[in-house]
Order: structure tokens, then C-alpha cells, then sequence
């Protein structure tokens, strides 16, 4: 949205915009502070001359080959944990080719697929590791898109001993449901957790996202995962067009019967630049369309053809708090935190059931949530 903010009033709190993947033109803005090269010469640059803004033609994507580890030693911040010890992230591929017609990320890398060396990435992980991580998020937008590939990253894993780690990946259910052996050879390099892009169990909504009728393999894919003992972050997407309150508890039932072992639900967003956007405004579904504060998945800022944005919040906590995994024990999370399912067992779980009952005390279900609510905007006050 470089244009947009080029053309806000706010745009007087930024000098420089670097546009897509970032790497080159950074170093290139740092050589022209410098004075060691013109600015007009990089490309993938917005910045400030004569006090407006000018944009320069587009960078194209990068040669992954050409790109150094980053130096996670000069880093100014540190002490990013997971489960209590250390975090880093590692990119094995960058981009996706699918047409989930409700996500950007096309915008940044196109339709397109590029891969690191499995050589690159294996160094990537040891100096990871030499700098006290023990887990690892691959960023990689869709680490299944090429599933031998991801097949065959896991065994280079445990081929150079990093099985050490606990990895945590974003995944397709389609990539996952169509080899019988992957989910095998992620449990033994140590991917531990994946965020599965379950999105939905209705074939309307899936059609109108341009994921097709994938159920049956979003079934699959779960077994795969729960076979092997990979511990599941179901991404749910609610708030679709025709959605009544029966689609709303659909979803939840579903994963709570599935063993989801932990929500990733979200309503709709209409975010710039997607297509889901343009089909909501034009059937006039949007009720937020400029207020980015509250784009963030949470916040309702659509409405369906029988729900309102607030019934959509209100329902979509309703649910999550009627099928909390926090109260929940899946075999899966049990197997992989015995230690921290017992604590949940022993002490948190009595705690905030007795915490719930006083503080629900002759108060209505909306009561609550309108305090939730109260208590979720203050901890969403940015500005």
C-alpha cells in the first residue's frame, strides 16, 4: 500500500518505503545515506525529496542463492522463547501459487514458488542453534507446495543431526493429505507443531475462498498429523456471506471433535488488495473498510446477509469459549507437554474454572463477553 501511504496525511512520519523483499534495497539505502550511490538508482524504493515522495520502479524478486545468513549476533533485541526456550525463525522457500483469493501474499512475491539449497538452510539452522535457539518457525509461506521437496528437507534434517530442534510450520491440508509418508518424516526430523490451513468445513464457504471442496483431505490430513503425534493449530476463517449462527458452531464442532489442538480462528478480514475484499464491498458486507487498527483477525469488521458484525464477535467468542482447549486434553498434547498438561490438570485449570464462576456471578452471557470485549480493546490500543 505504498501509494496509499505516499498520499496520507500521515506520511509525514516516514522518509523511506522499501517495497517488496527487502534484503538489496536496504543495503542499497544504507550506500546512498552514505553518499556512496544515487537514490534514484535503487530500485524498490520509496523515499522523501523536496518533501514529497517518489517512488522508483519495482525491484524484481531476489536469487535466493545470492542471500548471506542473517547475522543473528549483531541482533539489538534478544531472549525470544517458545515453551520456555529459545525461538528463531529459518526460511526454507519464499512464496505460494495457490489462489486463495482472501490472502496478499501474491502481492509481495507474485505467483511464485523459489527455494534455498538445502545446504544453506542446514548452515542456517547450526547457526541458529550455535545462537541458543531450540525451536524453530519456518516462515515459509507454504512449506507443502512442493511435497517431495519438503519430504526430502526432513531427511537432510536428520541427516545433519538437527533433528535436535522443535520445528514449527505453516502447511496445506491438501500437501499434507497427499503423501502418506511426510507426516512420518516430520515427526522424525522434529516438527512438533503445524498451523494447518483447515480454513473451513463448508464446501460454499471453501468454493467462495477458491480452496475447492477439500474436506476429505483436510480428514486425511489431520490423521496423518495426529498419527504421528504432530500437534495441530487449526486455522479457522469465519464471518463468509451466507453464514447463519449454525455455520459458526459447525466450525467449532468440527475441530473440537477432530482434536484440534489449538484454534487459529479468525473473521474474515477484507485486507487491501485481495480479492475477497472487492467481492465483499461490492455485496456490501463490509462495515469497517478503512479503520486498518482493526485488521488484525480478530475485530469483526464485516457483517454476513443474517449477521451482524457484532453477532459475529459475540458468537465467535461464544464458541471458542464453549470448546476452549485450555479445558480440553488431546491425546497429541498430552503426549508431546505431560509436564504442562498435568500443571493445567492440578492447578490452572481448577483456578480459572473457580475464576469464571465469581466472576460470571449473576451476570449474563453478554454481560461477559461486552466485559471481554471492554478488555480486549484496551489491550488493542495502539495508537
Amino acid at each position: 500500500m505504498y501509494e496509499e501511504i505516499a498520499s496520507s496525511d500521515d506520511c509525514k512520519s516516514f522518509d523511506y518505503i522499501i517495497r517488496g523483499e527487502g534484503e538489496k534495497t536496504f543495503a542499497d539505502m544504507l550506500d546512498a545515506i552514505e553518499g556512496k550511490r544515487e537514490w534514484k538508482d535503487i530500485a524498490g524504493l520509496s523515499y522523501r525529496c523536496n518533501g514529497d515522495i517518489v517512488h522508483n520502479p519495482p525491484r524484481p524478486l531476489e536469487n535466493l542463492d545470492t542471500l548471506q545468513l542473517p547475522r543473528r549476533d549483531a541482533r539489538i533485541w534478544g531472549g525470544y522463547l517458545f515453551s520456555g526456550k529459545g525461538l528463531d525463525m529459518v526460511e526454507t522457500s519464499r512464496g505460494c501459487t495457490m489462489t486463495c483469493n482472501f490472502c496478499s501474499m501474491n502481492r509481495m512475491y507474485g505467483r511464485t514458488f523459489r527455494t534455498y539449497s538445502f545446504e544453506r538452510i542446514m548452515q542456517d539452522l547450526a547457526n541458529a542453534k550455535k545462537n541458543g535457539a531450540r525451536y524453530i518457525t519456518f516462515s515459509d509461506d507454504n512449506i507443502t507446495m512442493n511435497v517431495k521437496r519438503f519430504e526430502s528437507l526432513c531427511d537432510a534434517i536428520v541427516s545433519a543431526g538437527h533433528n535436535d530442534l522443535r520445528y514449527i510450520v505453516q502447511a496445506s491440508t491438501t500437501g499434507i493429505a497427499s503423501s502418506p509418508v511426510l507426516a512420518q518424516k516430520m515427526a522424525r526430523a522434529g516438527i512438533q507443531i503445524v498451523f494447518l490451513g483447515i480454513e473451513n468445513v463448508s464446501e460454499r464457504n471453501l468454493k467462495l475462498m477458491n480452496k475447492g471442496n477439500m474436506l476429505e483431505k483436510t480428514n486425511r490430513a489431520i490423521e496423518y498429523l495426529h498419527g504421528n503425534n504432530i500437534l495441530i493449530v487449526g486455522g479457522m476463517i469465519l464471518g463468509h456471506a451466507e453464514d447463519k449462527e449454525e455455520d459458526i458452531a459447525q466450525n467449532f464442532e468440527f475441530f473440537d471433535k477432530a482434536n484440534i489442538d489449538f484454534y487459529g480462528e479468525q473473521i474474515i478480514t477484507p485486507y487491501p488488495k485481495t480479492g475477497m475484499r472487492d467481492i465483499l464491498i461490492k455485496e456490501g458486507l463490509v462495515t469497517n473498510a478503512y479503520d486498518y487498527r482493526k485488521y488484525n483477525g480478530f475485530w469483526a469488521n464485516v457483517r454476513t446477509k443474517y449477521l451482524s458484525s457484532e453477532d459475529l464477535q459475540f458468537l465467535r467468542w461464544k464458541y471458542k469459549r464453549k470448546y476452549s482447549t485450555f479445558f480440553k486434553t488431546t491425546p497429541v498434547f498430552k503426549a508431546n507437554f505431560s509436564m504442562v498438561n498435568l500443571l493445567r490438570v492440578l492447578i490452572l485449570r481448577p483456578y480459572y474454572r473457580i475464576k469464571n464462576f465469581i466472576t460470571s456471578m449473576g451476570k449474563k452471557e453478554r454481560d461477559i463477553f461486552e466485559d471481554d470485549m471492554r478488555r480486549f480493546a484496551e489491550m488493542n490500543k495502539f495508537f
